[in-house]
């Protein structure tokens, strides 16, 4: 794998994922496992006084570039595709479940071949995840077991000019 100027990049711009939860801070040491690419400090963010708990987000040392984040049932998900090239904005899906308490990946899914840009992120009713790609919507049946994160259901063909890169839910009362 290339670990250059993408790798450095991605340190500054995605290196960890900031959570804002409950609980005592601890955002001076990110949870988790750093990436071996490089060895330099954490940028400060201007929102830094809100920020309780800091993750770093798994798969950035095999390519994995991380793009939506939601949390269900107290996991944090993190969509991500994998891109060795800079140039080149998709690649192999993956969805990471990770402990909120102790950063460590709880569960992956690898994504069907269809999916190379694992977008947005949304809960979805009791037990579904939704994923937003840039041509389709899948359809995430999440697992009962700890263990096992859970598999697709169904893949949506995005068409009439619907791009998907961004995915967002809220409760709907019937």
């Amino acid at each position: 794998m290339v670990r250059g100027t993408r790798n450095i990049r991605l340190s500054a711009v995605a290196v960890s994922v900031f959570v804002a939860v409950t609980g005592s801070p601890s955002a001076a040491d990110p949870l988790g496992t750093a990436p071996t690419y490089t060895r330099r400090d954490l940028s400060p963010v201007p929102n830094a006084q809100a920020i309780m708990r800091r993750i770093w987000v798994p798969g950035l040392d095999e390519g994995y570039v991380p793009q939506g984040v939601t949390i269900i049932h107290g996991a944090l998900y993190v969509s991500s595709f994998r891109s060795e090239d800079p140039q080149q904005g998709r690649g192999p899906c993956r969805i990471y479940k990770l402990d909120m308490a102790t950063g460590a990946t709880r569960s992956t899914l690898d994504l069907p071949p269809s999916c190379r840009h694992a977008g947005g992120l949304a809960k979805g009713p009791p037990g579904t995840l939704f994923v937003a790609d840039t041509d389709m919507l899948y359809d995430v049946a999440l697992a009962p077991n700890e263990g096992i994160l859970g598999e697709v259901r169904r893949a949506i063909s995005l068409e009439g000019g619907v791009r998907g890169s961004f995915a967002a839910a809220r409760a709907v009362s019937t």
